[in-house]
C-alpha cells in the first residue's frame, strides 16, 4: 500500500539534491554581497539597533488622535480649533 518504487525513490533523491544545491547557492550569493550591515554604515532605518539604544530622534513621531476631527497628528492636525495645539 505505501511500499517504496524506485520512482519515489528517484524523486525523494533529486528533491534532496535540489535542497543541498539550492542552499549552496544562496549560501554563496550572500558570502559574495557583503555584510549588508557594513554597507548601510551611519544610516538609520527605525528599526532597533545592536547596542539595543532605541533608533534616532526624529525618526518615529508618537500621534495623538484629534478629539474634534479624529485625524491623527503629532501636535496640531492644522485644522481651526484643534484641542491639541
Amino acid at each position: 500500500m505505501f511500499g517504496l518504487s524506485i520512482g519515489k525513490i528517484l524523486l525523494i533523491l533529486v528533491a534532496v539534491v535540489v535542497l543541498l544545491f539550492g542552499s549552496r547557492i544562496v549560501r554563496q550569493l550572500n558570502r559574495s554581497s557583503g555584510d549588508w550591515r557594513s554597507r548601510d554604515a551611519g544610516q538609520s532605518h527605525g528599526g532597533p539597533t545592536d547596542s539595543g539604544d532605541p533608533p534616532d530622534s526624529g525618526s518615529a513621531a508618537d500621534l495623538i488622535q484629534c478629539r474634534a476631527c479624529g485625524a491623527f497628528a503629532a501636535g496640531n492636525c492644522g485644522k481651526p480649533g484643534c484641542p491639541l495645539a
